[in-house]
């Protein structure tokens, strides 16, 4: 069996197929890098039920609306990252400080799903949500 050790040339029409295409993408308006879709904002003041039920908006967007992980294995992770045991990782059981960190850990799943995402597209990576707590 052979193995190519060097490419053969292009010929012309490849060469001007190829600079056809480059000039098309580069007339493509470009994303702005970094530029929030969403801004987050969480009040730590917030009554608990307020706080829970943010949290279980993006919980649930990632494993349940967008399907990135599965929800078992999402709350192993919850679970972690907030160093409790998996039967006390559920919303209905935390408190305020944990509702925040909770959302922390979701807006931080969800953003580094997305600059993977825009990793292998080859497009500047932009968060998808930027979260601000007050």
């Amino acid at each position: 069996m052979e193995y190519l050790t060097e490419l053969p040339p292009l010929s012309p029409e490849d060469v001007e197929h190829m600079n056809g295409f480059r000039k098309w993408l580069e007339s493509q308006p470009k994303p702005s890098p970094y530029k929030p879709w969403k801004v987050v904002k969480v009040k730590r003041a917030s009554s608990i039920s307020t706080l829970r039920d943010t949290g279980h908006k993006y919980f649930d967007m990632i494993w349940r609306d967008l399907k990135l992980c599965d929800r078992n294995e999402l709350y192993d992770h919850l679970a972690g990252y907030l160093n409790l045991d998996k039967p006390e990782t559920h919303f209905k059981f935390f408190n305020p400080n944990q509702c925040i960190e909770a959302i922390e850990f979701a807006i931080q799943y969800l953003n580094d799903d997305r600059r993977l995402d825009m990793d292998i597209t080859g497009i500047e990576p932009r968060a998808y949500f930027e979260l601000t707590i007050i």
